[in-house]
């Protein structure tokens, strides 16, 4: 409603610095630079020759790395030698833009993660406690990219381009430690906040009442102001009765799976090869704790996930398959989980199957 409106419209006005858009500059996280940790031993490697880019894609793959220049990403090389340099990977886009990644996988090989840990999306949902009816979602603009890499590493992040190699000043995407690097510094940042969850650089706040939710919301923002966290403008979910999340529809009542995700998935083809059907089995695993039908239909076809058996895809897989994609379409509401209510664990006990459990 239009105080709900009027009071998001002020928040962005008041956390002008935390609340942003992707054509500001985007600040470093308020902590020292971090170096990448490698193991003894680790050979160098560098490429000489860069990746030829497809002439589509050329005009606006110079123009985000200009882009990246402008906003203190990366920095050029120039003549400078450096004991390792990548290739630049380019992904077009449906917009017309490019994504710019690197190859960082001779370097991964030698990283000494850090190793830390992260939720998965399902336990964060189920640990939403029920009674709140005002949700909140932010989104850590180009989160990795807010993290200081300290200047002994950046070296090791080389890369080459048609126009130059260029090195990172801020942590890459691609770098396997990165991830660990990132969790660990927004659970700083935001580890003890109440009604706070978080899964990477996606964050959802709760609460009861409006006036408390505005109070939790400014003490998140006042948090990420502390921390140097830069926050999507754009992205900014508030006070809503219920938000997507994480691949859910969070509310006051329970929890839905998005529908454009069980819709698209409800046209996929069958998968020609175990790989495709090991992405496709990880969104159905997600959903398995909606519908109890999914759980015993999915187990049928989960042995072709495994390397000991060869893929062929039958036609009795094909109806079992189609029959799963049948049942997401028509996924029930899930109840937010409540202590105080009787719990029922309903399990079977077959030793041949095993089909698992499904609380309710």
């Amino acid at each position: 409603d239009e105080e709900i409106k009027t009071m998001r419209d002020k928040l962005v006005e008041e956390y002008p610095d935390v609340l942003i858009d992707g054509n500001q500059p985007l600040r470093k996280m308020k902590c020292a630079p971090i170096k990448i940790s490698l193991m003894e031993g680790a050979e160098t490697w560098k490429m000489y020759t860069a990746r030829a880019i497809p002439f589509a894609y050329r005009e606006a793959t110079k123009k985000e790395l200009e882009e990246l220049l402008k906003k203190g990403i990366i920095e050029p090389l120039g003549n400078k030698p450096t004991e390792w340099c990548h290739p630049m990977v380019v992904v077009g886009k449906k917009n017309g833009k490019v994504r710019l990644t690197v190859d960082l996988t001779k370097l991964n090989k030698f990283v000494k993660r850090p190793i830390h840990p992260m939720t998965n999306p399902k336990e964060i949902i189920s640990n939403i406690k029920p009674g709140n009816k005002y949700f909140s979602t932010f989104d850590a603009i180009k989160g990795y990219w807010q993290i200081p890499l300290h200047h002994e590493s950046q070296d090791l992040t080389t890369f080459i381009t048609p126009w130059g190699r260029f090195k990172f000043k801020r942590w890459p995407m691609g770098l396997n430690a990165t991830s660990d690097v990132f969790n660990l510094m927004m659970d700083q940042a935001y580890g003890e906040l109440p009604n706070t969850k978080k899964l990477v650089d996606d964050i959802l706040k709760y609460d009861e009442t409006f006036e408390h939710h505005v109070k939790s919301v400014k003490e998140f923002l006042d948090r990420s102001r502390k921390f140097g966290i830069s926050l999507n403008k754009e992205k900014f979910q508030f006070a809503k009765p219920k938000v997507e999340y994480i691949g859910y529809i969070v509310g006051e009542h329970g929890i839905n799976i998005d529908r454009r995700k069980t819709e698209a998935l409800s046209k996929i083809p069958a998968p020609q090869n175990r790989t495709e059907w090991r992405s496709v089995m990880g969104i159905v695993n997600q959903m398995s704790g909606f519908s109890k039908e999914i759980a015993n239909l999915s187990v049928k076809l989960r042995p072709l996930l495994s390397n000991k058996n060869e893929y062929i895809w039958t036609k009795e897989q094909d109806v079992i398959f189609e029959d799963v994609k049948t049942s997401l379409v028509k996924l029930p509401q899930n109840s937010h989980f409540m202590p105080n209510r009787k719990t029922v664990l309903e399990t079977d006990a077959s030793k041949k199957k095993g089909l698992g459990y499904i609380l309710r």
